[in-house]
């Protein structure tokens, strides 16, 4: 037990260092959707979430949340700073909050499908789940949080959304959202099925 306790934690800290390094590495690439930074940290917590269960993807999870409300705070992260600005409470909600219940949900979800299904294709269906849950959670709460931010619906307005239902789905959501799908699927079912036997041994 203490040996896999031990293994467990270092696999998380490699997860949660990989999760930070990502997301700080598309804060300050260029390469950026609508000021939204593309990122591949949803990968790290799949990884998280099926080997290690819940304690695994919110513990990941939360790792992706707090560095994207660092940076955030430091300006690097421009909208994020926007937020923190209005209520830095609900940002709180909004980045650390949802990508933890995102770690937690994904690992629900896999639990659920590997009594089911083989775990290959558990693999790929928690995959596509995700992004939508991630997504999910961010436009609920943000729609909720954020509505009355004079700064966001002056930014809506700006990009031609008068609906701010709209804007955060199809602007600030939509092809960040199509991003981490498509990159999910491609990448994270291969990567679990080549650490399946190096972790569970």
């Amino acid at each position: 037990m203490k040996r896999f306790n031990t293994r467990k934690l270092a696999v998380l800290s490699i997860l949660a260092a990989v999760t930070v390094v990502l997301q700080i590495l598309a804060t300050f690439l260029p390469i950026k959707i609508n000021g939204t930074a593309l990122s591949f940290t949803l990968i790290p917590i799949i990884v998280a979430a099926v080997f290690y269960g819940v304690s695994g993807g919110a513990i990941v999870g939360f790792s992706f949340g707090l560095v994207v409300f660092v940076m955030g705070v430091t300006g690097a992260d421009v909208f994020t700073l926007w937020c923190i600005e209005y209520n830095w409470f609900f940002t709180l909600l909004a980045t650390v909050a949802r990508t933890t219940l995102c770690g937690v949900f994904v690992a629900l979800i896999y639990r659920a499908l590997s009594k089911k299904i083989n775990n290959k294709f558990a693999y790929y269906v928690t995959a596509v789940c995700t992004p939508v849950i991630n997504t999910g959670i961010f436009v609920v709460l943000f729609m909720s949080l954020f509505s009355n931010s004079g700064k966001m619906v002056e930014l809506a307005a700006s990009v031609n959304y008068e609906n701010f239902i709209a804007f955060t789905v199809l602007f600030i959501a939509g092809v960040n959202f199509l991003f981490e799908l498509a990159t999910t699927v491609l990448l994270a079912p291969p990567v679990c099925m080549a650490l399946n036997k190096v972790i569970r041994k």
